[in-house]
């Protein structure tokens, strides 16, 4: 509190110099030969930091909204964070043999964990948001090579009622492989394990294996068009790798990441590249355990 009003008490400081000095230099230099009245020129300054100070203001208020959003979404990543202490409680020891019903029960709480995190990015970036969980696995292709495809574990309620249902269930066959999805492919190549874009409607390098499933492409040259026919739910998102908290084997990236944590949202440029990526960081770090122990069941 007390830093903010000293800023805006430097900021008025600043403002007045500022004005007295080309006041001044009007008086000085500029009355000789404009004939504009002394009234006039206090009223245009007077209405100058008037419109200074409202800006400030509109700008300081969204700064501070967004800010407390922060605070409010705690209990959403509070509530995941439990489901998560939920999945570890589940069967005791690792050795411990697992029941049949594991599998769902395991996902029950993965898909919790996903709708809290959904309702969190939700009250943070004012947009509908969409949480899942990827899996890396690797498959013979039809000419036996072995290549890493990532597959969906579950996700958050929500994003089922932004997919097209049909295609979905059209395309079950399309391998989504690491090589043709720049977020999970950037994700695994980054240093620090993650994929950032607010605006993917205008990155025309981007390309996603959903292109396929929803059997569009976006327009290629035009940006208007690209941006109004763009083909995906999802206009902006960040991945991150899921992998051991301690960072052992980050440059080796497909020997110790397992899958990733996703989070997209409806609008564009909704996420803070510092504050949103270090919760889900934070959160693809903290289930690592949890899904390398279960990923033989999933």
């Amino acid at each position: 509190m007390l830093r903010t009003i000293g800023v805006l008490a430097t900021n008025f400081i600043g403002v007045i110099s500022g004005v007295l000095g080309i006041y001044q230099a009007g008086n000085l230099y500029w009355k000789s030969w404009i004939k504009i009245p002394e009234t006039a020129i206090a009223v245009v300054f007077v209405c100058l930091i008037a419109v200074y100070y409202f800006i400030m203001y509109v700008f300081r208020s969204a700064t501070m909204e967004k800010k407390t959003r922060y605070a409010d979404a705690l209990s959403s990543i509070n509530g995941g964070l439990e489901v998560l202490n939920a999945v570890n409680r589940l069967h005791g020891p690792i050795e411990r043999e697992l029941d049949p019903n594991s599998k769902q029960q395991v996902l029950t709480h993965f898909e919790g964990l996903c709708d809290s995190f959904a309702d969190a990015f939700k009250l943070i970036t004012s947009s509908e948001c969409a949480v899942s969980i990827k899996i890396l696995e690797k498959i013979r292709d039809e000419n036996n090579e072995s290549q890493l495809v990532v597959r969906t574990l579950c996700r958050s309620r929500n994003s089922s009622g932004r997919r097209n249902k049909d295609n979905y269930a059209k395309t079950k066959n399309i391998h989504h492989t690491l090589n043709s999805n720049t977020a999970y492919r950037d994700a695994l190549g980054s240093p620090h394990g993650y994929y950032f874009n607010n605006y993917l409607p205008f990155d025309y390098e981007y390309n996603s294996t959903n292109f396929d499933v929803e059997n569009k492409r976006p327009h290629r040259t035009n940006p208007i068009l690209r941006w109004h026919n763009w083909p995906l739910s999802y206009k902006s998102g960040i991945v991150t790798s899921i992998m051991p908290a301690d960072g052992i084997g980050i440059h080796d990236l497909p020997q110790s990441s397992i899958g990733f944590l996703c989070v997209d949202s409806t609008q564009m440029g909704v996420f803070h590249r510092k504050y949103d990526l270090n919760i889900l960081q934070g959160a693809s770090k903290a289930i690592f355990n949890s899904l390398e122990r279960f990923k033989n069941i999933l």
